[in-house]
């Protein structure tokens, strides 16, 4: 059976509760000032459920036969972590880091569960990020395997609010897999907002595997929404593998059309690989549109892999048009991997234009890897335009992975400036990984614009990473312009970890302006993650200005990721003014993916103006998103004016889409006709597409006028 819940662990970068940074922070510049302060939040720490554990502690692994010795002692695992530390390897890709990325794993495959969470805390202290994530997972997975419990305690103390949350979604993912209900029963005592909607979309996932009814049974009552597609597709694939029929006939009640869209694509991918004959029967009765569309995309892939002159032949059968042209490429694509040749042979009868040109740029995409040089040859055959420019990109990227040298002089040889920087895109980084010193001067030959302006900033960005005294170096000679502008930006903050005064300092020696100003924020960000109290101390020290403010701002927007409480609190202490208005929207926005309710608490507190109104509706929006419900009763304690309605429409503009019965009945409370009308119609939009029937008994109450109804509706049939 395929392995289901990989996209939804993928997805798994949540948001959600988190530790305190220990310390009482230095207060920031202060200015009198009779302006009514923001109020300083309590400190409240965020709990997560307890978890049992009922499963047998794993045995340590033996050594296997021809193995000098077992599981390697702890002593063993720190001078190995030390060593990692040190190492550039979460800085450079290709074979020889994959290589030594999977050497690593077979390291922490060889380490004892009761080991683990020593060996976690140890690598919590290595200075090598990547490589620390990395690990983290493998480690975190292995773990929660046997003891979910143990696992959970050691995602606990992450500092860093954004990757502990990422933790806690890997450990309920890989226990879920060995025990979906438990998994399940525990993320639903999480509280609502984006973590739990994350973690349950996980554990569902899983269920769905065993018992997809029972899955979908949970999905109606779990309260998720902005997961609820993903979802959806996961629990069809699972009940297409089972049973496609009653697959379908499952999906055809989901009473959302985009729902119902993705989740007939999931089984026909599913059914297409399992009995695509079958699959294409079904699909041709469906009548034309957007869903038979998705579909055939679906089935696509599957049945050029399995069969393409089966595939083909169907293909033929379809009418003329986008849809078609599509289904074709895709195929061929898929042919293209295992023959070429044949692939090939056939293309060349289809006629020249656009559609030849969108099934040969699916032909590179698989051939530019193998061959990228017969690749080449095939891209010239193309109409100049966008499928040429993406084909080449696709080539350049090839190409520099196998030889920069050859990659560099190939872009620099490209006629159209736009097909040029389409190639610059893709070979940045591969080029600034194995070569920084050579893109460097590969850089300079390029002609002013914004493919080169891209180029060295990511440049930049990349031998920082691996070489940090060398990037700075080649970055503080650019001469000044945009160029070295976006560069130091990106440099800054890698540059302040290491040597936050030296950085700092050679900020300070740029003129003064909103270059500077991004710069210092930048910096200001990295620090107020990992040094609130430094940051706070160089604050002090900048003189009083646009500069500081960015800088105050920064700190702010750093600090929240670890803490929102304590940054609200440093933003609370902040001169009133544009700088701590600014700071306050960028802590709100993200406290309230983290914790909505708090959020709303500390920003319904703000005096009385623009900036509370703003704020309030950051914070509507980001709940809105994860959790439309609750945030629809947050705003329905708004007192009547203005302030409401902006509200109002901010909710409306967030829900609309995936759940337009929830925003309806609040477009119906504005007060101002004409907006109210605007708002009804936007939401009927959404609405009819998905649900026309609930739609249209929705809007003949509505009290839009009737011409205005008519024509909406004569519209939307037209679509």
């Amino acid at each position: 059976m395929k392995k289901l819940l990989l996209p939804l662990v993928l997805v798994g970068l949540v948001f959600g509760g988190g530790f305190w940074l220990g310390r009482r922070n230095a207060a920031p510049p202060a200015a009198v000032t009779d302006k009514p302060a923001l109020p300083v939040t309590g400190r409240t720490f965020a709990t997560m459920p307890a978890i049992k554990n009922k499963y047998p502690p794993a045995e340590t692994p033996a050594a296997k036969s021809g193995e000098a010795k077992g599981p390697p002692t702890r002593e063993e695992i720190a001078t190995k972590i030390k060593e990692l530390g040190a190492s550039g390897l979460g800085n450079s890709w290709g074979w020889g880091a994959n290589r030594a990325y999977s050497d690593w794993q077979k390291f922490a495959d060889s380490i004892a569960p009761a080991d683990i969470p020593a060996a976690l805390a140890l690598l919590e202290q290595s200075g090598n990020r990547n490589i620390r994530q990395f690990l983290r997972v493998h480690l975190l997975n292995k773990l929660a395997e046997t003891d979910p419990g143990a696992a959970m305690a050691c995602a606990n103390t992450i500092t860093n609010r954004q990757e502990r949350d990422q933790a806690v979604a890997n450990v309920v993912g890989s226990w879920a897999q060995k025990d979906a209900t438990a998994a399940v029963a525990w993320a639903q005592q999480l509280p609502a907002g984006q973590l739990r909607n994350q973690v349950l979309s996980m554990a569902i996932g899983a269920l769905a595997e065993k018992d997809p009814a029972a899955a979908f049974e949970l999905m109606k009552t779990s309260g998720i929404s902005t997961q609820r597609p993903q979802a959806y597709s996961i629990i069809a694939s699972s009940w297409a593998n089972k049973d496609p029929q009653a697959a379908l006939n499952w999906v055809n009640t989901l009473p959302n059309g985009n729902d119902r869209r993705n989740a007939i694509g999931s089984v026909i991918s599913q059914w297409a690989g399992q009995d695509a004959a079958a699959a294409a029967a079904w699909l041709k009765q469906l009548p034309e549109g957007q869903t038979k569309q998705q579909a055939l995309n679906s089935m696509s892939y599957q049945w050029g892999q399995s069969d393409p002159k089966a595939a083909m032949d169907f293909a033929q059968q379809l009418p003329a048009g986008n849809a078609r042209n599509e289904f074709i490429g895709n195929i061929i694509g898929q042919w293209a991997q295992s023959d070429s040749e044949s692939a090939l042979k056939f293309v060349e009868t289809l006629p020249a234009g656009a559609a030849r040109d969108r099934v040969l740029q699916n032909v590179i995409g698989q051939l530019a890897y193998n061959d990228p040089r017969a690749a080449a040859k095939i891209a010239n055959t193309m109409t100049p335009g966008q499928a040429r420019n993406n084909a080449l990109g696709q080539i350049a990227s090839s190409l520099s992975q196998n030889d920069p040298t050859a990659a560099m002089e190939w872009i620099l040889a490209l006629p159209e400036a736009n097909a040029r920087r389409n190639a610059l895109q893709n070979v940045s980084w591969q080029l600034a990984q194995n070569d920084p010193q050579g893109a460097a001067e590969f850089a300079a030959k390029l002609p002013a614009g914004r493919g080169r302006d891209d180029f060295i900033r990511n440049l930049a960005n990349s031998w920082g990473q691996s070489d940090l005294p060398s990037a700075v170096a080649w970055v503080t000679q650019l001469p000044e312009g945009k160029s070295k502008q976006q560069a130091m930006q990106n440099l800054a903050p890698q540059w302040a970890e290491t040597d936050p005064a030296a950085a700092l300092a050679y900020v300070q020696t740029m003129k003064a302006g909103n270059a500077q100003n991004n710069v210092l924020s930048s910096i200001a960000n990295r620090m107020g993650q990992s040094d609130p109290a430094k940051a706070l101390e160089f604050a002090g020290k900048l003189p009083a200005g646009a500069g500081q403010e960015a800088f105050l701002q920064g700190i702010a927007s750093g600090m929240v990721n670890n803490s929102p409480a304590d940054a609200a609190e440093f933003v609370a202490k902040l001169p009133p003014g544009k700088a701590q208005d600014r700071a306050a929207m960028d802590v709100a926005s993200s406290w309230a993916y983290q914790d909505p309710q708090a959020a709303a608490a500390w920003v319904s507190a703000f005096p009385a103006g623009q900036a509370r109104d703003s704020a309030v509706q950051n914070v509507l929006s980001s709940w809105a998103n994860n959790d439309p419900a609750g945030a629809g009763q947050w705003l329905a304690t708004f007192p009547a004016g203005d302030p409401r309605e902006n509200a109002v429409r901010s909710y409306i503009s967030s829900v609309s889409y995936q759940n337009p019965e929830l925003a309806a009945p609040w477009a119906l409370t504005i007060s101002n006709e004409q907006q109210r009308n605007s708002q009804i119609e936007n939401i009927a939009r959404q609405w009819l597409e998905n649900d026309p029937a609930a739609a249209q008994a929705w809007l003949a109450q509505s009290g839009l006028p009737a011409e205005r109804q008519q024509r909406l509706l004569k519209r939307t049939a037209g679509d």
